[in-house]
């Protein structure tokens, strides 16, 4: 089966190259399958960021190949090409003048990869000579720790009095259901569906373009001001959005000046709801596959950094019933 499958794939590829051939466009410019490559992903919905991101690996690579950049032509990449680019972008800089941070070495360079091998599929190139260098050689992607609210935390938030109504409830609503702010963003009251004695939310994903459903918690609803009457959305245009929320520099600020004067320290951003509640899902006691799931994500292994979360936690709590104890057993000692 798998000798078919491979069969299969390169006949595709040879099919894919003799219709690059044929249309003339085997010696395509990278200037020119560039534009293609954002028009076609922008008609694909696949959202701003992705586009921001290919936006900014395509201004670093002008940037790296000077007046090359509009004659090279997309064959003309080489796995050497590759190499000096991945060494360009550890040591590129920003427009003000700050060295790249590591993250975004990262995230360029991938998706500089990603654009080569869509033009592997198109039939433009016969390999991907970005999938030759070695781990060594790629911009290496930190490990990033992630900043999340304890139940404590948020239920303090959910106290303290906050200057946007819709800001504390979009960010209270993800808390409770896990849900990304481009998705937040996009919620309809129409993606609200009335179930038996609850309520759930069905969406197609913005960052996956994957469907996602889930139960809506009484506390979920209660920050959406939901009520048990199924005529509820009714009252609301199905089109209309849920949280209409401000543009991402104003939430930072709001969502700063609300946790300052709820006594959080740490730096919290809209995605840290997100964080939170997988944090508290799994303190809980929901297993990794379901949180998977709840999160929608693609790969288990990208919940597992929850779960290390977690450990650590349960290791401090070991460690603080020992302390515990021992000042038990002194104060015995001592009498």
């Amino acid at each position: 089966m798998r000798i078919f499958a491979k069969k299969g794939m390169e006949n595709k590829g040879i099919l894919a190259q003799l219709k690059a051939l044929l249309t003339g466009k085997r010696r395509m410019r990278l200037s020119e399958y560039l534009n293609e490559y954002r028009s076609r992903n922008l008609a694909l919905r696949r959202g701003n960021s992705f586009d921001t991101m290919v936006g900014n690996m395509e201004h670093h690579l002008r940037l790296f190949l000077g007046s090359a950049f509009d004659t090279l032509a997309l064959c003309e990449i080489d796995t050497e090409l590759c190499k000096r680019f991945a060494c360009y972008l550890k040591r590129a800089v920003k427009n003000t003048g700050e060295p790249l941070s590591q993250v975004s070495a990262h995230h360029y360079f991938s998706a500089f990869r990603t654009m080569l091998g869509e033009a592997v599929a198109d039939g433009l190139l016969k390999d991907n000579p970005a999938q030759r260098l070695r781990k060594q050689e790629i911009p290496k992607r930190p490990i990033v720790t992630k900043t999340y609210l304890e139940a404590e935390e948020v239920a303090r938030l959910a106290l303290t009095q906050c200057r946007s109504d819709v800001v504390k409830r979009a960010f209270m609503f993800s808390c409770l259901t896990g849900l990304r702010l481009s998705d937040i963003r996009r919620l309809r009251w129409r993606d609200i569906l009335k179930e038996g004695d609850g309520w759930r939310f069905s969406i197609i994903m913005q960052k996956t373009q994957e469907p996602m459903q889930s139960k809506l918690s009484s506390e979920a609803c209660r920050w959406l001001g939901l009520s048990d009457d199924e005529h509820f959305i009714g009252r609301h245009p199905a089109g209309e959005t849920v949280f209409p929320l401000p543009s991402n520099s104003t939430l930072g600020r709001i969502l700063r000046q609300w946790t300052a004067e709820a006594g959080i320290a740490k730096p919290v951003t809209f995605h840290t709801a997100r964080h939170s509640y997988a944090t508290m899902a799994l303190s809980a006691g929901a297993d990794i596959y379901t949180i998977s799931k709840l999160l929608g994500h693609r790969n288990i292994n990208t919940t597992t950094v929850y779960a290390a979360i977690v450990d650590s936690q349960r290791d401090a709590a070991v460690e603080s019933v020992g302390s515990l104890l021992q000042q038990s057993l002194s104060k015995f000692y001592e009498t």
